[in-house]
């Protein structure tokens, strides 16, 4: 449980650290309420889409192994871009208005939770 609060602390920070990098016509975040809501959001859909990117990843499995693995981690991408911008729709206090500001918030946002994990001690074992 402990260690489920500081992944969420984390990647609350990520979000708030995306968001302030950003300009706000790709991504804006008006308070730390509208921040800890769209985290536990985008964790449960991401908890929920999860089953159904490892099917899509078994259906691109030949293109995977042609591409050594990059297709992969492409269509992982756009998958959290397309959570993250409809998580931008839906949480007032959050706003990601377009789809490229979705996908280049996912990059950074999944840049900055790898450092952050990594200095919050959330990915050693």
């Amino acid at each position: 449980m402990r260690r489920l609060l500081l992944h969420w602390l984390l990647f609350t920070a990520a979000l708030a650290i995306t968001a302030w990098v950003l300009p706000d016509r790709w991504m804006r975040l008006d308070g730390v309420l509208p921040a800890f809501l769209a985290s536990l959001v985008l964790g449960l859909l991401n908890a929920l889409v999860r089953p159904l990117l490892f099917a899509l990843q078994l259906v691109t499995l030949p293109l995977t192994c042609l591409t050594l693995g990059l297709f992969a981690l492409i269509v992982s991408f756009f998958m959290n871009a397309l959570l993250l911008w409809i998580v931008g729709n839906w949480i007032t206090g959050f706003h990601v208005p377009t789809f490229a500001g979705a996908l280049v918030g996912a990059l950074v946002l999944g840049l900055v939770n790898s450092v952050l994990s990594t200095l919050g001690g959330v990915r050693r074992r």
